[in-house]
């Protein structure tokens, strides 16, 4: 579920909501619709602010489906109330071990745990939407696109959301015709660069310089 995130920058109760059929496979592309609210543990429609909107499907985010849909049953409904009295028939992507719906709340402990074990202080369920933002806008992303896939009501709401970091300073001198050296980086993914305290928690160099994933 933090991987799929990370890949898509929705909100926590976006992901518990999350069902197979809004999963839009030859368009590459999640339709956003529908939120697991945590209070009354129903599925209701619209995110947070009321806007549906679709959000792009990168090849990773693709396996994660594939890996958390095989061998379910199509056809089992999602297991959770709908507010509007609608008979589910579709899968949640994301259930726990058992087979039962996860909230919010439970994508809020596990980002604790594992902030915790990367001894990079505590982390909320929110920290997978900033990453996104803050890796989008660093790669180039064209700013209104990145406010639209997060469902955002205008840029001033994004810019909340992206962290500052070394990178994007060395960018803006260079804008500016400041020769920046040249540094190398690791392999592809989220630490490419950055700052360890604004890394996501896929991987975190420890001061001995051993990796805690």
């Amino acid at each position: 579920m933090i991987e799929f995130g990370l890949e898509v920058g929705m909100r926590p109760s976006e992901l518990a909501g999350l069902r197979a059929h809004r999963i839009y496979r030859k368009r590459r592309k999640v339709l956003v619709t529908d939120v697991c609210t945590t209070r009354r543990k129903v599925v209701r429609g619209h995110p947070g602010d009321g806007d549906i909107h679709h959000v792009p499907l990168s090849a990773a985010a693709l396996r994660i489906v594939d890996r958390r849909l095989d061998g379910r049953d199509a056809d089992a409904g999602c297991g959770v109330d709908h507010l509007d009295g609608t008979d589910c028939k579709h899968p949640l992507v994301f259930v726990n071990t058992l087979g039962r719906p996860v909230n919010a709340n439970m994508l809020s402990a596990q980002m604790r745990a594992a902030a915790e074990n990367a001894e990079i202080g505590s982390k909320s369920g929110y920290a997978i939407r900033r990453s996104f933002a803050t890796r989008t806008i660093e790669g180039g992303a064209d700013p209104f696109a990145v406010q639209r896939v997060m469902g955002h009501a205008d840029l001033e709401e994004l810019a909340g959301y992206v962290q500052e970091t070394p990178e994007a300073d060395s960018r803006m001198l260079a804008a500016l015709g400041e020769r920046q050296p040249p540094k190398a980086v690791g392999p592809r993914g989220t630490d490419r660069g950055t700052n360890p305290r604004n890394q996501t928690l896929r991987t975190v160099t420890k001061p001995d310089g051993a990796n805690a994933v």
